[in-house]
Formats: C-alpha cells, sequence, structure tokens
C-alpha cells in the first residue's frame, strides 16, 4: 500500500516502509523520517527506492536518516541537490548505496557518507563538477568504475586502510593534490587517477595487487613514492608501466597517521610529514620533533595543500630542509610558526598563503 505524507510517498510492508515517490514542488531543506504513523501504526524507514529523486529541481539539501539500510540507483541523479548527509549509526549496520547515485548532479557540493557503506558503486558521482568535499567511510573497501569521474573541483580525498580496490577511472579527471594506493589494495585498474593537472605525490604502499595501464597520467611530473626495492617484482612492474619523467622514491617504508597526519617512516629512520586526513586533523596542529623513535625532518611539497579545516601549524625545530610549497589552496590557514633555521624570505615560500601570519622561533 501507497501512501504520501509531507510531499514523500511511501510504500508501507509490515513494519518497514520504503520511500518511492516524491511531490516536491517548492524548493526544500529534506529531512527523510526514520519512522512514520500511519493509523496509529509505526514504520520505519529502511530503503529509498531507484530515481526517487531524479531530475528534482526543488531539493538542495538532504538528510538519510540511519535507518535506512539501501539507496536505489538513480536516486538523486541530475538533480538540483547540493548537500548529502547521511546521519550516522549508532548500532552499525552496512549501507548499500546503488549505482550513479547523484550522477550529473552539477550542483552537487558536500557529501557526508555514512560509516556502514563498504562499496561506491559505478558513476556514483559521475559529472558531479561541483563537488568538493566528501568523508571517506571507515569501513570503506572498494571505489568502483568512474566513481569520481570528472569531479574536477575535488581536492583531496581520504584513502582509508580497508580498501582493496579502485577500479578504472575511479578519480580520472579530478584535482587531487595527492593519491595513495594503501598496503592492502589488492587491484588498482586503468587510469584510476589519470588527467588529473595537480597531481603531485602519489604513494604505493602495497607490494601483492594488480596493476592496470596508465594509472597516472605521464604529462604530469608527480613524486612517487614505492614501498620495496629495485629488486621487488611489484616495483620493477610499477616502473615498467609508468613515464620515466616521474621521480621515484624506492624504499621499504611505513605510513603513520597521527592526530589526521599523514607521515612516511624510511629504513633510515626519518620521518617526512607528507600529507593529511582531513576528516580527523584538527584545526590547529602541532608536530612532534620524533615519532616512534625518528626524527621528523622534513616535509612533502603540497603536504597540507588544500586542507579547509587547518587554521594553524607549529613545526618541530628538527626539520632539517626546507623545499616546495606546503599550503597552497589551504583556505582557513591563520598561523604557521617555524621553530628551526630559516629566512623569512623561505618562510613565505613554504607557507605561500597571503592569509596566514609567519612566526620564526630560533
Amino acid at each position: 500500500m501507497k501512501i504520501e505524507m509531507d510531499s514523500l510517498i511511501y510504500e508501507l510492508g509490515n513494519d518497514e516502509a520504503s520511500l518511492v515517490g516524491n511531490t516536491i514542488d517548492k524548493v526544500n531543506e529534506l529531512n527523510i523520517p526514520r519512522k512514520i504513523i500511519y493509523e496509529n501504526k509505526e514504520y520505519v524507514v529502511t530503503e529509498i527506492a531507484p530515481q526517487v529523486f531524479k531530475g528534482n529541481r526543488y531539493i538542495n539539501w538532504v538528510s538519510i536518516p540511519s535507518t535506512v539500510k539501501k539507496v536505489g540507483a538513480e536516486c538523486f541523479a541530475s538533480s538540483s541537490i547540493k548537500e548529502l548527509y547521511f546521519e550516522q549509526i549508532v548500532a552499525l549496520h552496512e549501507v548499500e548505496i546503488c549505482e550513479s547515485l547523484c550522477h550529473d548532479a552539477i550542483r552537487l557540493e558536500y557529501v557526508h557518507l555514512a560509516s556502514g557503506i563498504t562499496n561506491i558503486p559505478i558513476k556514483s558521482f559521475y559529472n558531479c563538477v561541483a563537488l568538493k568535499e566528501i568523508n571517506t567511510p571507515w569501513r570503506l573497501t572498494s571505489i568502483n568504475r568512474m566513481a569520481f569521474y570528472n569531479c574536477y573541483n575535488l581536492k583531496h580525498f581520504d584513502f582509508t586502510e580497508l580498501i582493496t580496490t579502485i577500479s578504472s577511472q575511479a578519480f580520472y579527471g579530478t584535482n587531487l593534490n595527492y593519491a595513495e594506493i594503501g598496503s592492502n589494495v589488492k587491484t588498482v585498474e586503468d587510469l584510476v587517477f589519470a588527467n588529473i593537472e595537480n597531481l603531485r605525490t602519489f604513494v604505493v604502499a602495497s607490494q601483492s595487487y594488480e596493476m592496470g595501464n596508465q594509472i597516472i597520467s605521464d604529462n604530469h611530473r608527480v613524486v612517487v613514492y614505492l614501498k620495496g626495492t629495485e629488486q621487488s617484482q611489484s616495483v620493477i612492474s610499477f616502473k615498467g608501466k609508468m613515464s620515466k619523467d616521474h621521480y621515484y622514491i624506492i624504499d621499504d617504508f611505513n605510513l603513520i597517521e597521527q592526530n589526521g597526519i599523514r607521515y612516511i617512516k624510511f629504513s633510515k629512520n626519518l620521518i617526512r610529514i607528507l600529507s593529511y586526513n582531513e576528516t580527523n586533523i584538527e584545526s590547529h596542529v602541532t608536530i612532534p620533533e620524533q615519532i616512534e623513535g625518528a626524527p621528523v625532518t622534513d616535509f612533502q611539497p603540497g603536504a597540507f595543500k588544500y586542507s579547509n579545516k587547518l587554521e594553524s601549524v607549529v613545526f618541530p625545530k628538527s626539520i632539517l630542509r626546507n623545499k616546495g610549497k606546503v599550503f597552497e589552496g589551504a583556505s582557513n590557514l591563520k598561523k604557521v610558526v617555524f621553530q628551526h633555521q630559516l629566512t623569512l624570505e623561505e618562510a613565505r615560500w613554504i607557507v605561500s598563503n597571503d592569509n596566514a601570519e609567519i612566526e620564526i622561533i630560533n
């Protein structure tokens, strides 16, 4: 049986309800309810059917309740949605989102996915050209074909440790500064990170995976960190398929995340600041002098590029080398403190952000 409540159409089951349609005809911020009551009986909303909001020009903000376990294909495709929020769940269950969830939703800017999502399906955010912020569910294991194709305003993605599969063209044409193949990744298909103009740092921590062709573009100079030795089969295979123009750093390194900051620990027992996790990073950061008994000695250019949360950073005395711009596009940065030897000119070059105050303490 179908009923309509508050411009939403539900199909009722025994104790559950599926959202199957809408009659929304004015600009709306939509909170889909966890439960509805019909004829004195309570129904839990557990599913949203395919194409429910496809092409809808009136929705701009949507919240999906934690009771929903499945969101159908093309649910928000070609709609006017700007923000999509999945309510976080207390009793963790898996949440399924289906293919082409938001494809061609060209106004979509912010997405907050449920922690129970393990798979980002085919073309989920295809051609969402305005998309600039999306969290990564900690249970995520697979990112499918063209999931973020042509999302050219997407500048950061947190590559979590449970990811095992990244399918063809998943991030093609985005604007990522940093990309990573984590230690648990088993499959990376063709053109996954191709046509990303601003990609500067690429980390390959997995030593046992199937690799497609041209996973990064040959015409862009990228610093590539390869875990292993010159004789490792994974290193030989990777370099055999990639451009000789890229700059390779080959080492039996370990990746460390602490307070939302990604570090790389080299076999020489030195640590470099590599990147950040936008979900976990704090607004005010003090970099430690040592991590796991090893000194923090330098930073990767672009390490904090595009961070929206970062407001202040204090670098330790242990920094030995000054190279490259670190904070370009960090929109809320207000202050950077250096405690190692460098000139004001060098500090300005590293910060490269007109909004930030610079302090040098020697």
